[in-house]
């Protein structure tokens, strides 16, 4: 996608923090076990957040996604997210896309399937 390593990690660590907020713990525990490295990605995203006092990519996520429900309204948010990352907006559809394929080959379809269902905008990005 052309991005800096920095921001897919950032980005990455975003969204697996919002999965892990967001998901139900033994899923998000089950994929952690499968997926090297998620735990901590998850715990460096929540860190971001906390350290800017809730301001950060993971705060803005949740806290947009609470107030919108979904819809094209929490997909705008999220996309703003990866702004932040150093994403372009026609990035998003296709880094999602490659983050959920990446989940399912390691994790497999039905558990990244539960966890999506938790956050259905990243479901809508990867199209």
């Amino acid at each position: 996608l052309g991005v800096p390593e920095s921001g897919i990690q950032s980005a990455t660590g975003g969204l697996l923090g919002l999965l892990k907020d967001k998901a139900d713990a033994a899923d998000f525990s089950a994929l952690a076990a499968q997926v090297p490295g998620v735990a901590d990605l998850a715990a460096t995203g929540n860190a971001a957040a906390a350290e800017a006092g809730g301001g950060g990519m993971l705060g803005m996520a949740t806290g947009a996604l609470s107030k919108l429900g979904g819809g094209v309204g929490g997909a705008a948010s999220l996309i703003s997210m990866f702004e932040k990352s150093g994403l372009q907006t026609d990035q998003a559809g296709p880094f999602v896309s490659m983050f959920v394929g990446f989940l399912q080959k390691q994790g497999g379809a039905d558990l990244v399937g539960r966890l999506l269902s938790s956050v259905p905008e990243l479901k809508k990005l990867a199209g």
